[in-house]
This record gives C-alpha cells, sequence and structure tokens, in this order.
C-alpha cells in the first residue's frame, strides 16, 4: 500500500469507500460533494495490487489547515509510508489548524505531525437514523418555530456570536466578527437553519452544518441564557429533525462529553453515541 493525492478518477471509489463510514466524517463527503475542496488536496492509500485496487484510507487537508482522516488505526504502515504521509499533508497545508474526526484517528495524525502547541477537545459523536421516532413536543404559546433565510442575517448575527464565544473559541476574545458574519451567511444560504421565535423575537437557532450522501451533521445548536431550560431546544430540534427526515436523511452531531443535559435531549430525541470524537487545535 501508498499514500498518493487523488484525482477526478478516484472521485467514485472515494465515494464509495466513505459512504458507510460517512456517519464519522460528514465534514469530508460534504466538501466532496459540494465540490469546496480540490480533489487533490484529497490523499488516498489503496490496498496492494493494481492501480485500481480498492481504496481503505483516506485523509483530507483543507487549504485552511484542517484535516479530516478516515484510517484504520490498528495498521500503522511502515515507517516509509508514515514519512510519505507527514510529507503529503505538509505539502497541501502551509500549516495545520485543526484535526478532526474519530478520536483514535485524530491521534494517527498527530503522531505524524511536528510537536506543538495544541488543545484537544473530546466528544461523543451521536447518530439518528432518519426513521427513528421521536417523541411529540408541547407547544409553547407565543413560540414560533421557523425555517431561516439571508433576510435573518443580522438578527441572528448575535446568537451566532453568543454560540462561537462560548461553544467554538478557544480564547473568546479572538472573536473576529467579519468571518463569523461570512460564515453565518453562506450557512443561510447553503444549510437548514431553524429558529425559535418568542413573542416576535429570536430566542434560539438550530440547523445543519454539513450536508453528506446519506447524512447531516447537526451543530450551532445554542438558547440564550435567560430563555434556557424551557423546552425551546428541543422544539426546535424537534423541526430540524423534521426536515431532514422529510429527506430521508440520518442525523450525527458530537458534544461535549461533560454537556450531561444536551446527551439527554439528544437522547430523548433519538439520537445514540456511537463512538468517541475528537477536535484537535494548533496554535499559530
Amino acid at each position: 500500500m501508498a499514500w498518493q493525492p487523488a484525482t477526478r478518477r478516484d472521485m467514485d471509489d472515494l465515494l464509495t469507500f466513505l459512504k458507510p463510514r460517512e456517519w464519522s466524517c460528514v465534514a469530508f463527503t460534504s466538501r466532496l460533494i459540494a465540490r469546496e475542496t480540490n480533489i487533490d488536496h484529497v490523499l488516498v492509500n489503496r490496498a496492494a495490487g493494481s492501480e485500481r485496487s480498492c481504496i481503505v484510507e483516506s485523509l483530507l487537508v483543507t487549504d485552511q489547515g484542517l484535516i479530516v482522516p478516515v484510517l484504520e488505526p490498528r495498521k500503522h504502515g511502515s515507517e516509509a509510508q508514515r514519512k510519505l504521509l507527514k510529507e503529503l499533508i505538509a505539502s497541501r497545508a502551509r500549516h495545520v489548524y485543526s484535526v478532526m474526526g474519530l478520536r483514535s484517528q485524530v491521534g494517527v495524525v498527530e503522531s505524524l505531525l511536528a510537536p506543538r502547541s495544541a488543545e484537544q477537545i473530546d466528544y461523543h459523536l451521536m447518530t439518528r437514523e432518519y426513521d427513528s421516532v421521536a417523541p411529540p413536543v408541547k407547544e409553547r404559546p407565543g413560540m414560533v418555530i421557523r425555517r431561516a433565510g439571508i433576510v435573518d442575517l443580522t438578527t441572528i448575527f448575535p446568537l451566532q456570536r453568543s454560540y462561537e464565544k462560548e461553544e467554538v473559541l478557544l480564547e473568546p476574545d479572538s472573536f473576529n466578527a467579519t468571518s463569523c458574519l461570512l460564515h453565518l451567511q453562506r450557512s443561510l444560504r447553503r444549510e437548514i437553519t431553524l429558529v425559535a421565535e418568542l413573542d416576535g423575537k429570536i430566542v434560539a437557532k438550530a440547523g445543519t452544518n454539513a450536508q453528506g450522501l446519506d447524512y447531516y451533521q447537526i451543530g450551532g445548536v445554542f438558547t440564550e441564557p435567560e430563555h434556557r431550560n424551557q423546552g425551546i431546544a428541543r422544539m426546535l430540534l424537534r423541526g430540524l429533525l423534521g426536515e431532514i427526515t422529510a429527506l430521508q436523511k440520518h442525523a450525527c452531531l458530537f458534544v461535549k462529553k461533560h454537556n450531561e443535559a444536551a446527551i439527554h435531549l439528544y437522547r430523548s430525541l433519538g439520537f445514540q453515541i456511537r463512538d468517541d470524537f475528537a477536535i484537535s487545535y494548533h496554535r499559530l
């Protein structure tokens, strides 16, 4: 076996390889099918044999320095293969900002990178089949759950800002308003975003952040602090799952292991813990 950059000829084989594993790597498949990543930023490892032998491992390296591995951790390979993979990663990313995937696979990639200051956050990866039955949600007077669009950009922005500072950024003071606004704009155009309005004011949001072949990944679930523990997130997620189910897609998400309230909520909506997930962040 030998690592090599993928080409357009590899696309069908690559999707065949990723499809049964997509629950763990929607960030990978969504970029491929949306053509957001050049194919030569995908690395593939084929089984020994002919050039067109099956793909057994793959790895995405974006221009921004994100790595998404889909590996066989028990197949560490020879020292020569590890050196080749390390060189290929370095040739496709000027710097590595983050490694995201199943925890065991993130560890394999981190072992290839030069020692640097990195912080890893561990999550539960949870999945839900589209035909799962979700319990009914009690209606709340004055509450409206609706699909958001680009016209809602400025009214959703304060929620997105709070979400990024509370849940995403390692250093909240590094918040970049322009980057946040552009990301939100893109999401409202391409993803499914639902908001909860209470007496005409948006107080919570939830949506997808990656749309793959069979799985849609949920993220950005956030409720204003003063409106938490009132069942609003449940109402939002019930509506979001309804839209995903209508498309006959499964759902997945990752949640911090210490967030017991969120884990309980997701379980009650039909999600099950599937594996350990991790994101490592490298300080530039």
